[in-house]
């Protein structure tokens, strides 16, 4: 699990351009990091809004059950923000 939160950090990293930037982002944007494309177009269109971007590849959240995805979703943003 905790090379699965580097992988994370490092991607979130890479997107923000440093730790300052992504700190200073609410877990919300940093949920949504990847996917701003999808965001933008949905957001034209008026359609559903993505709920994740790059934690939607990470292997914590594709192991865990529909029923739960959300909450382990919510605390790796949450992990990953502070």
């Amino acid at each position: 699990m905790v090379l699965a939160y580097d992988k994370l950090l490092t991607c979130a990293y890479c997107l923000t351009g440093s730790l300052l930037n992504l700190a200073k982002h609410p877990a919300s944007t940093v949920q949504i990091l990847g996917a701003e494309k999808a965001l933008f177009r949905a957001m034209k269109t008026k359609h559903d809004t993505p709920k994740y971007g790059l934690l939607y590849h990470a292997s914590i959240i594709g192991q865990s059950s529909q029923k739960y995805k959300g909450k382990v979703r919510v605390t790796v943003t949450d992990d990953l923000h502070i």
